[in-house]
């Protein structure tokens, strides 16, 4: 007839908890009660917080965006998420668990406008889920130089124009423009002019170029031969009379040489070669 408080929750083994119901009261009868069967299981804590967990609960993801002009890479941004997750330790055996890595975003980054040059791959930087199975990564924005072109026009004493060409580059290249090799038959350079030229983020300025004819003109000056593509075959050299296409127009006696030297036909391919050619004044 007497009851009794099971006291089931203080009896429970360290690190285990109970899972479901259970008697706090027994009243014995004439005869033993039944046994009592408690199920129980594994304790946890929630261990987010604890500093040991720190460098395992908290992950930083970076990305750099960087940019290429010329050869010269420099930073454009550079973006970084903090992702975190929860920890778990069971109390009976000690290990620790996690739980899923939250996800963010990096935005997307435009690619940054560069005065005469062109970005080839403006989509280098778009926006992304970061995830905890992202790394840290840098993408580059390439950039290519824009082409320019300049014009150098040949004037003579009246100011008219005698002859004229278009010299081209892209941003950042110095190019030798040559003047003086383009200056019409007949004519010559009275005043000085540029030997250089570095285009900028646009096009140059015009160039003029003030020249005069020449008092007693040369066979030079009279004559332009005409450049021509020469078909040979490996082994056999060619003459450099047929590198010129119009030689019946040239005065007779005119005669023609290798400038650097006969070209190599030992292997076959495309040669670059110069010709010399020589009037009968002796001009060249």
């Amino acid at each position: 007839g007497e009851s009794v408080n099971t006291d089931i929750a203080n009896h429970v083994p360290e690190g285990w908890v109970i899972s479901g119901k259970y008697p706090t009261s027994i009243t014995f009868g004439s005869e033993n009660p039944a046994p009592i069967n408690v199920t129980i299981e594994h304790g946890t804590k929630d261990v987010t917080n604890d500093p040991s967990q720190a460098d395992k609960v908290n992950k930083t993801i970076t990305r750099s965006v960087d940019k290429n002009v010329a050869g010269k890479v420099t930073k454009v941004a550079s973006q970084s998420v903090t992702l975190h997750r929860s920890a778990t330790e069971d109390l009976v055996t000690g290990e620790i668990t996690y739980g899923d890595w939250n996800t963010a975003k990096f935005d997307a980054v435009t690619a940054p406008e560069v005065a005469g040059y062109t970005v080839t791959n403006p989509n280098a930087a778009p926006a992304m889920d970061v995830t905890g199975e992202t790394v840290d990564s840098t993408v580059t924005f390439t950039y290519t130089a824009n082409e320019h072109s300049v014009t150098i026009t040949y004037v003579d004493k009246n100011g008219k124009k005698v002859g004229g060409y278009t010299e081209t580059g892209v941003t950042g290249e110095t190019v030798d423009p040559e003047i003086n090799a383009h200056v019409p038959n007949g004519y010559h350079v009275v005043d000085k002019y540029p030997t250089s030229i570095t285009f900028g983020s646009s096009n140059p300025a015009p160039i003029i170029v003030h020249v005069e004819e020449n008092v007693n003109p040369t066979d030079a000056d009279k004559n332009t031969p005409e450049p021509k593509d020469i078909h040979t075959t490996v082994g056999e050299e060619p003459s450099p009379e047929e590198g010129i296409g119009n030689i019946p127009s040239l005065p007779g006696g005119t005669s023609y040489t290798w400038t650097n030297g006969a070209p190599d036909v030992s292997t076959p391919g495309t040669k670059d070669v110069q010709i010399t050619v020589t009037y009968p004044d002796g001009s060249t």
